[in-house]
């Protein structure tokens, strides 16, 4: 092999080496306080384990979800809340909205593709009016979210180890909640 071909062989490995170095060390996982076991921290994302027996709603509050449960499909939203106040479409999606004064919250019919097959997820959104992250997540969340950052991902986890909750926040606003079945 050409000497120069080796040097960039060499060069490329060390750089891929570092690469994965830096992403495994970017990753940071503390202690909480009840309710949170433990936070996980990388990049603009914490993923919170909570202690066991804890309700989802000692982490977050949902009652921006008002009575809606995930996993509820257009027919059963229909039959409990009425017809929506809009229907939104994107291009697989589609989304049944109910208005109300604190948020808007959407049932959405959203299909996805993966190594085994096509499939249809329900899921179930909260679009919460001018609300704070400290208004809607626990205290022992809120501390360890860098307001200064553009955006924040909080994942609190069910305890198989499944999200359960996602919140996406931009600044101090809680942009979007999505509650997972």
């Amino acid at each position: 092999m050409n000497k120069n071909v080796l040097i960039a062989v060499a060069i490329i490995s060390l750089l891929l080496l570092g690469r994965i170095f830096y992403v495994q060390s970017s990753r940071n996982e503390i202690a909480g306080e009840p309710p949170v076991k433990s936070i996980e921290f990388y990049q603009h994302w914490l993923t919170i384990k909570p202690v066991e027996g804890a309700k989802l709603s000692d982490l977050v509050d949902t009652t921006l979800f008002h009575t809606f449960l995930p996993g509820l499909n257009f027919e059963n939203a229909k039959g409990l809340y009425g017809n929506p106040n809009n229907i939104r479409n994107d291009e697989h999606n589609q989304y049944y909205e109910y208005w109300y004064d604190d948020a808007r919250i959407e049932v959405g019919r959203e299909e996805y593709s993966d190594g085994s097959g096509n499939g249809i997820d329900w899921s179930l959104y909260s679009y919460p009016s001018k609300k704070s992250y400290n208004d809607i997540l626990s205290p022992a969340i809120t501390k360890y979210i860098d307001s200064r950052k553009k955006e924040s991902t909080i994942q609190i986890l069910n305890p198989d180890g499944d999200v359960q909750v996602l919140v996406h926040i931009i600044g101090k606003r809680v942009d979007y909640m999505i509650w997972y079945k």
